[in-house]
Order: structure tokens, then C-alpha cells, then sequence
């Protein structure tokens, strides 16, 4: 399935990966934050799109992301990262 361009098994692929490597070492290398980073951006186009089952669990994945991102601001802002 795609939308918008965004093939949805390719992403959900890649999201998984940036977000395995995250809880596992609590950063990401460039590439894996450019893909959380856009990844962001991606859900905003995808979820209103979805029907509710699938909408819920890409509004657990967009959480998650923004979780990741705001972590990784302050670790900046603080000097950790």
C-alpha cells in the first residue's frame, strides 16, 4: 500500500529500525535520525488516510517518534548528545 508515494511496509520497515536502535543505545546515527526525523513528517501525510484500526496504531507509531524526537532535543540542548 502507498500513499502519497510512501510505500507503508518500506516505512514501517525503516521506523522499526530507528526506533529498535534508539531503545537500545539511546541515540541514532545521522541516517536513522534523518529517517525518524522525515518520518514525522510522513504520518501527518499517512494517518488521515487510514481507516480507524489502522489509524490507531500509526497515532502509537507517531507517539512514539515524537517521544524520540523531543529525548534527543533536550540531550542536545543539554550537551548529552
Amino acid at each position: 500500500m502507498e500513499f502519497d508515494g510512501i510505500t507503508l511496509a518500506l516505512f514501517c520497515a525503516e521506523l522499526a529500525g530507528c526506533i529498535e536502535s534508539f531503545v537500545k543505545d539511546h541515540k541514532l546515527k545521522p541516517i536513522a535520525l534523518r529517517i525518524i526525523e522525515s518520518s514525522d513528517e510522513h504520518l501527518k501525510v499517512i494517518i488521515p488516510k487510514l481507516n480507524p484500526v489502522a489509524r490507531e496504531y500509526f497515532e502509537e507509531l507517531e507517539s512514539i517518534v515524537s517521544r524520540i524526537i523531543s529525548f534527543l532535543e533536550q540531550a542536545k540542548r543539554l550537551g548529552l548528545m
